[in-house]
């Protein structure tokens, strides 16, 4: 988890299976605060997502150097979500489970905020180089949640920061006609 959070591309191929079957147990496990019972995937989306993803995004979109200033902004978030967890009572020291709950959601927000720095750097590298493409508007609550991410000579295509959904290719047709991916997959 640290090296992720440090620098993903230097991880070797059994860490990155290893931390992403760790997670997908995580993400199925359930917390019990204060009497709610729920898994920690929606522990994240309440207590993470709800707070945190659309100010993120509003603020993306704005930033003339989206790498350096998200990535800035993608940190402060972290630093308030362990304050959040502090304040909150999420996180006690000694207790085991709190640790994985915050390890677990500085992951999923740490995929995310990158997932869409990832976005508008291709969004603004199309845009410079005069293609023409349609893209859903990450400035409005819930276009994240389109069907597709840009529109590109009549395609529907998808930006993705990790290959998590090529797992699911044995059940399911790829949804969309093409993709970008990070440099560092090939």
């Amino acid at each position: 988890m640290t090296q992720y959070v440090l620098d993903s591309s230097r991880l070797q191929k059994e860490q990155w299976l290893q931390l992403r079957e760790v997670m997908t147990i995580l993400a199925r496990s359930f917390v019990t605060i204060i009497g709610y019972t729920c898994t920690f995937e929606r522990f994240y989306y309440e207590e993470i997502d709800i707070p945190y993803a659309e100010s993120f995004i509003a603020h993306l979109v704005t930033y003339a150097n989206v790498e350096r200033d998200g990535a800035r902004k993608q940190a402060d978030i972290a630093r308030a979500v362990v304050e959040r967890f502090q304040k909150q009572g999420f996180f006690q020291p000694g207790v085991v489970e709190t640790y994985y709950l915050l390890a677990f959601c500085l992951y999923r927000w740490w995929n995310f905020a990158r997932g869409y720095i990832f976005e508008v750097s291709i969004f603004r590298d199309l845009e410079q180089s005069g293609i023409v493409f349609a893209a859903h508007d990450l400035s409005k609550p819930g276009e994240r949640y389109s069907d597709c991410d840009l529109i590109l000579l009549g395609s529907k295509g998808d930006i993705k920061r990790s290959l998590y959904f090529l797992d699911d290719l044995a059940s399911t047709p790829l949804a969309h006609d093409f993709y970008f991916f990070p440099q560092c997959f090939f």
